[in-house]
C-alpha cells in the first residue's frame, strides 16, 4: 500500500523560530496521530513551523484509525514520531513535552539527526 504525503502545514500563528538551525540531508518525519488528539495537533503545528523553514524535511501524518495495525501499536501512545532517512533507516523519537517550544523540538530533531547519521 502506498501512502500519500501530506502537504506541509501552514499555521496562521507562526511564531518566529529560534536561530538554532538544522543541518541535515533530506529527512522524512512520520507522525502517527488520531482524530481529536490535542497532543497530536499541538506537535503537528510545531513541526509545521519547523518545516516552513527547512525544505530538507518532510512530514507525513498517519491517522492510526485508518489501519488496524497502526491502531493496535499506537492507540495509547500517540503522538508517535519517527525520523526516516533517505536510505530507509528509521528512528523512533521520544515524545516531546506538550510545553516544548518550537526551538526545543528543533534542537531535539538536530540531536537525533546527528545520532541517526552517525550510525
Amino acid at each position: 500500500m502506498e501512502l500519500e504525503l501530506l502537504p506541509q502545514l501552514k499555521s496562521s500563528s507562526l511564531s518566529r523560530l529560534t536561530t538554532y538551525d538544522l543541518q541535515l540531508k533530506f529527512m522524512h518525519l512520520i507522525l502517527y496521530s488520531k482524530p481529536e488528539c490535542h497532543l497530536c495537533e499541538g506537535l503537528q503545528e510545531k513541526l509545521a513551523q519547523i518545516l516552513a523553514t527547512h525544505q530538507e524535511l518532510s512530514l507525513e501524518v498517519r491517522d492510526i484509525a485508518l489501519q488496524d495495525d497502526w491502531w493496535q501499536a499506537y492507540q495509547y501512545e500517540v503522538p508517535v514520531l519517527f525520523l526516516c532517512s533517505d536510505d530507509g533507516r528509521s528512528l523512533l523519537l521520544p515524545r516531546p513535552s506538550p510545553r516544548a517550544t518550537v526551538g526545543q523540538i528543533q534542537q531535539m530533531l538536530q540531536k537525533y539527526v546527528n545520532h541517526h547519521e552517525a550510525k
